[in-house]
């Protein structure tokens, strides 16, 4: 046997310790979700891939070590594991799927690997106790609403190769009072630092070209800096609802 099969122990809310045998190189799709009891989980060094959903809401779960064999997890992997406090993703992984993390409302530590590429569409969704994430420098592409409700994230650094901040990636992280943008960036996209409510100061890069509508609406901008010419700021393309960054221009 090589894999444990999907939902093979779904809705198990009794389960409190799982060791899952050498040899097993897969947890399929929704294999444990819904353990509710579950505190307690040791992979082994042979596993290669965990399925979507997989320990979806499994609610009790406040720590699993990853092991350097894995190289795959699917959309929700982790998704409403709401006491999970810290994980480390092992180097070989290359995406943050979808909703991967969502509403690990706990989460105060997560370690990035350099070969990370991609974070998907709503992977720290309300991720509320995450404190600082750092974007290893591989990264080139964000989701949108990748870091919605992150309410306690107090600095972002977007790693040089992202050209584009998508739709509603970092609305409402309330405590955030640095971000720093690359020179790569081409777009901030609509909604991107929606009710930013700390953020007070940006700085803008010279590659800048769209800001897109209500990007950084309802953020209380008192200053704001462009790194180039006035003559390329004045071709970068403002959407409306962003008058903050009109005045603090100004």
């Amino acid at each position: 046997m090589t894999a444990i099969g999907s939902s093979a122990f779904s809705g198990c809310s009794s389960l409190k310790k799982l060791i899952v045998p050498t040899g097993i190189e897969q947890i399929e799709n929704l294999t444990f979700e819904g353990c509710a009891s579950l505190t307690e989980v040791v992979l082994p060094n042979t596993l290669e891939a965990i399925g979507a959903s997989s320990f979806w809401n499994c609610s009790a779960l406040e720590s699993i070590e990853l092991p350097e064999s894995l190289t795959a997890i699917g959309t929700g992997a982790f998704r409403e594991c709401v006491a999970l406090k810290k994980i480390v993703v092992p180097s070989g992984v290359e995406c943050i799927a979808e909703e991967m993390f969502y509403e690990c409302a706990s989460l105060t530590e997560i370690v990035l690997p350099n070969t990370l590429k991609e974070i998907g569409v709503d992977a720290f969704y309300n991720c509320k106790a995450l404190t600082s994430i750092e974007l290893p420098e591989s990264v080139t592409a964000i989701g949108p609403s990748a870091f919605m409700h992150c309410s306690s994230l107090k600095k972002i650094v977007v790693p040089t190769g992202v050209e584009r901040i998508e739709g509603s990636t970092f609305v409402g992280c309330s405590n955030l009072t640095e971000v720093v943008l690359p020179s790569t960036l081409k777009e901030i996209m609509g909604m991107a630092f929606r009710k930013c409510e700390a953020l007070k100061t940006v700085i803008l890069p010279s590659s800048l070209e769209d800001i897109g509508k209500d990007a950084f609406y309802m953020c209380p901008l008192e200053s704001l800096f462009f790194d180039g010419t006035e003559a390329e700021f004045l071709s970068v393309s403002v959407a409306e609802g962003n008058d903050s960054i009109l005045s603090a221009a100004a």
